[in-house]
């Protein structure tokens, strides 16, 4: 029971951290739109990058057999 409650916290946990990261990747996308030069491919690339992991996470934790 005790691993029961232990995987629940931790799926809460991985949840809010994919879901704040998923933010941070879409202002870094909207960092893009605003610079210019290499920067801009810099900032698009890792916003990309961060909002793709974190919405595989999140899919991993809530869309996938175990």
């Amino acid at each position: 029971m005790a691993n029961a409650g232990r995987s629940i916290l931790s799926t809460v946990f991985w949840t809010l951290l994919a879901a704040f990261t998923i933010l941070v990747g879409l202002q870094a996308m909207q960092m893009a739109f605003y610079t210019s030069g290499l920067a801009t491919v810099g900032f698009a690339a890792i916003g990309a990058l961060v909002t793709g992991a974190s919405v595989y996470l999140l899919y991993s934790l809530h869309w996938t057999e175990q």
